[in-house]
């Protein structure tokens, strides 16, 4: 019988009058004295049974084997921190060999069964990980927030005309982040205070 890592099976016994012992690799398992046993360790598992006549029997021995978990795991291309309009991927490890279950919010994403996986929306993202052997691991929660758009605005104190060789005092507004002021589309060196004279 095979199992993974973590998880437990049960051993059973077809129901006979008398008394039951279980054993591990020939040792005897304390308060093992019931019909089943749950197990959740690697072993040659065995039992012996006395009946009401008190005879003595033996059943038969089941190997039990533990077979390895991915450890699913997600490795993300940026912070977690998306600009809105925009995407991040994210990536689940181990990757090839394997299939995968995207999951957001505890929910599973239907037809996403790649091992990367392009997200624009914010919430908790898990993957779980299925290996060849068919034991699935799933990854911690990652959460990935998708920024709102920043608004910003231009305004002049004194009007947007002046005579030649005067200046025009230019506010900007960046939406709460970093500005850096353009001129045709160029990056004005330095220029990155709220406040700009134009010449």
């Amino acid at each position: 019988i095979n199992i993974c890592e973590g998880d437990s099976t049960r051993l059973g016994v077809s129901l006979w009058t008398g008394n039951y012992q279980w054993y591990r690799n020939g040792q005897l398992l304390p308060q093992a004295s019931d019909t089943s046993i749950w197990v959740s360790q690697a072993g040659l598992y065995s039992f012996s049974f006395r009946d009401t006549a008190g005879c003595m029997g033996y059943g038969d021995t089941i190997n039990v084997q533990m077979l390895p978990k991915p450890q699913a795991r997600i490795i993300l291309s940026d912070s977690g921190l998306v600009c809105s309009g925009r995407s991040t991927s994210l990536f689940a490890q181990p990757a090839g060999g394997h299939s995968y279950v995207w999951l957001r919010n505890g929910l599973v994403i239907p037809h996403q069964g790649n091992s990367f996986l392009e997200v624009t929306d914010s919430g908790y993202y898990q993957v779980a990980v299925t290996n060849l052997q068919g034991c699935t691991d799933t990854s911690a929660l990652v959460e990935i927030q998708i920024l709102p758009p920043v608004m910003a605005s231009i305004s002049s104190a004194g009007g947007l005309q002046a005579c030649e060789g005067d200046s025009i005092q230019l506010i900007g507004n960046a939406g709460g982040g970093q500005g850096q002021w353009l001129f045709n589309n160029q990056v004005i060196v330095g220029a990155i205070d709220s406040v700009y004279w134009a010449k």
